[in-house]
């Protein structure tokens, strides 16, 4: 194929945008409505692909940690890269997904225990970049040994893509601090438990600072690059005629003043690189 041999910063958009009706196809053809719902994620999954084609050149192995339904992972093999998929099975082992993973050579992983960090034998030191997409804030296990596992895996000079949501936008705050102030509690509702499926649910969001401190101290090998973002970049938001009552508009006035504050954007993309594998310096607690 001709785009095996072309540099990640020369895509061509015409390409880019040929790989997404691909996969929009395919999933008009033979997902079903949660699957075609998904891909209403589409604008965050074009600069995800964008930031990839950045970070890496076609024929680069990427391993895609919560594919989910491939969406992404279908686009990057049809642009040249060898892409390796890893899901739970309530998802990796969907037979829609099987065949997807099928038609566009993914190899997509089962893994009941992300927790045990037992996945993906025989590939040390092979994965080029790691994309962890909108995974972190959905995490309730200790993440030590998975990590541990992608440090193992990840070349020297491989990186980790992640983007998650910031915990620390002004809307965010000023919910904490309402629900503190009328005693209701502390972090997520009752009725955002009961509505969403158990990997549905943002269990913990991250600030920057937390990103950060999380993988120096998992180990002192790594180089942590994060800038906030905005998934509605300011002036492409809701118009202001159309917001009717005020909570819509005090919603829209808040992100437009914060979108000029980057410690307050909605997003934190995270670069991380493995300069080198010296020591790996956190240990799994025991439960006794």
């Amino acid at each position: 194929m001709e785009s095996l041999a072309k540099c990640a910063k020369t895509w061509d958009q015409v390409e880019i945008d040929s790989a997404f009706c691909l996969v929009k196809q395919e999933i008009e053809r033979n997902g079903g409505a949660q699957d075609l719902g998904y891909f209403g994620h589409e604008a965050r999954y074009r600069r995800t692909i964008g930031k990839i084609l950045e970070l890496v050149s076609p024929g680069a192995t990427i391993l895609d940690v919560g594919s989910h339904f491939l969406h992404q992972a279908a686009v990057l093999s049809y642009l040249g890269y060898r892409v390796l998929g890893m899901d739970v099975p309530e998802f990796a082992d969907l037979q829609q997904i099987k065949n997807r993973a099928l038609k566009f050579n993914i190899h997509n992983c089962v893994v009941d225990r992300f927790d045990r960090g037992d996945f993906l034998a025989g590939y040390e030191d092979q994965i080029d970049l790691v994309v962890f997409t909108e995974i972190q804030e959905h995490i309730t296990f200790n993440p030590i040994q998975f990590w541990h596992r992608i440090w193992q895996l990840l070349k020297i000079g491989g990186k980790i893509y992640l983007t998650t949501p910031n915990s620390l936008t002004v809307w965010k705050i000023a919910s904490a601090c309402k629900k503190m102030l009328l005693l209701k509690g502390i972090g997520i509702g009752i009725e955002d438990i009961l509505r969403a499926v158990t990997y549905g649910h943002h269990w913990k969001e991250y600030s920057a600072y937390e990103l950060r401190l999380l993988f120096e101290m998992l180990s002192p090998d790594w180089s942590i690059e994060i800038t906030p973002y905005d998934l509605t970049p300011l002036g492409s938001g809701s118009k202001w005629e159309d917001l009717k009552g005020l909570k819509p508009r005090v919603r829209e006035i808040v992100r437009r003043t914060s979108s000029l504050m980057p410690r307050f954007k909605e997003q934190l993309e995270a670069v991380i690189t493995l300069r080198q594998r010296s020591v790996w310096q956190t240990k799994s607690p025991d439960y006794f």
